[in-house]
């Protein structure tokens, strides 16, 4: 018996940190369990495909000799700010994702940084009020902007800006720091003293 042409998905609830603790779980009309919910997925990524006539919506297409979905719709719900996100191409992802698969690494591992072999394109509509960041300044802004600060933790980061590979090379060395805390600290007290940067 063929599938009807349009039917009903489900929404499937994803918890991580800095979700809500009500919010997604109000719109499916579930408890709110005080554990939080950040994503809710329609789609069928095959890490958590929506439910759909009975089976799973990656299984529906299976069945109806259909590829996979080309996009996922996430309904975000943040209570905290996300983690920094990086995108890679199409070609990087599934190179990433072949290197991955070779080299044995299960999908939930820690050091895992390809799921699938998609380059994940991004669209955002904001339901409610929300800042969103893309991309870095200019190199020659953030220097200023460094300068402006005069703050001798962040020293190094003008240094390695000015280096080959500046961009790279000071991002890097921002987020690997092995004692970030004063520089934290020195960053947080100026921009309290002075409003935003």
């Amino acid at each position: 018996m063929a599938e009807p042409a349009v039917f009903e998905i489900g929404g499937v609830l994803r918890r991580y940190d800095w979700g809500s603790t009500s919010l997604l779980q109000q719109l499916v009309g579930a408890p709110a369990d005080g554990r939080p919910a950040a994503e809710l997925w329609f789609g069928a990524h095959t890490g958590d495909p929506s439910p759909a006539l009975g089976t799973t919506l990656d299984r529906v297409l299976a069945d109806a000799g259909e590829g996979d979905l080309p996009f996922l719709v996430k309904i975000l719900a943040a209570e905290k700010a996300l983690s920094i996100q990086v995108h890679p191409t199409r070609a990087q992802a599934e190179a990433g994702y072949d290197r991955e698969e070779a080299a044995g690494i299960a999908l939930d591992a820690r050091e895992r940084n390809y799921v699938d072999r998609n380059h994940k394109p991004e669209l955002l509509c904001a339901l409610t009020s929300f800042e969103g960041l893309c991309g870095f300044r200019p190199v020659g802004d953030t220097l200023a902007l460094l300068a402006e600060l005069a703050l001798p933790e962040l020293d190094f980061v003008a240094d390695l800006l000015r280096g080959t590979n500046g961009l790279r090379a000071a991002f890097t060395a921002v987020l690997t720091h092995p004692v970030p805390d004063p520089m934290i600290a020195a960053v947080r007290s100026r921009a309290t003293a002075n409003g935003p940067l």
